[in-house]
């Protein structure tokens, strides 16, 4: 399964570009995303930081029947994971994604160079810009 990274979502929900390289892994299917990605666009929102064509209670229920996104939960084995990741990266959702990716061996594919050390320090494969 390829976990898509918050960010990915939001780029093929909005038909932003993406790169060649994730473009076609992601042809590769299925899709996963992280139940915590729900709760990163849903504080975005609520702060104007993220504009949505209707608030994310509406919004994300269909991109995920749209795009047959597979919901992975957020477990307290994949938290004390996240937690016991090396300090690459702050943002608490994008080390709970690959903390998930890491208990399912799943891909990645992110638009966020920030986690692409995580490949090499995790052994979580990340597909990201390059």
């Amino acid at each position: 399964m390829i976990l898509l990274d918050t960010c990915i979502l939001l780029h093929i929900a909005a038909t932003v570009p993406i790169p060649a390289a994730i473009e076609k892994v992601l042809r590769q299917g299925p899709w996963g995303i992280s139940c915590l990605s729900a709760w990163e666009i849903g504080i975005k929102y609520a702060l104007g930081k993220l504009p949505l064509p209707q608030p994310p209670a509406a919004w994300w229920p269909r991109a995920v029947d749209v795009f047959s996104l597979h919901v992975i939960p957020f477990t307290d084995v994949i938290a004390l994971r996240a937690g016991s990741l090396p300090p690459i990266h702050a943002d608490p959702f994008d080390r709970g994604i690959i903390a998930t990716a890491l208990q399912h061996d799943f891909r990645v594919a992110s638009v966020d160079r920030l986690l692409m050390p995580y490949g090499l320090a995790c052994g979580v494969q990340v597909i990201a810009t390059t």
